[in-house]
């Protein structure tokens, strides 16, 4: 059985005090994934947000020849 992996991060703000993030995300193939908030307003410098990620591996038949996917945060 494949599991989830799930992550905790959190976002400092060191930009403008009035600024709102979307998440855009780029699935690697056979990978499902979510975030939650899908969208972080800050309201002030320095600020700090809390955010959570999932990640779901497909099963072996939809990855083909993949045996990994690889990603980024930016």
């Amino acid at each position: 059985m494949i599991s989830s992996e799930d992550y905790t991060g959190t976002l400092t703000n060191v930009g403008p005090a009035e600024a709102t993030y979307i998440v855009d995300l780029e699935v690697p193939l056979a990978t499902g994934m979510s975030v939650n908030p899908s969208q972080i307003t800050f309201t002030e410098v320095n600020q700090k947000v809390t955010f959570s990620m999932e990640f779901i591996p497909e099963e072996k038949e939809n990855r083909g020849n993949q045996s990994f996917s690889k990603g980024c945060l930016s």
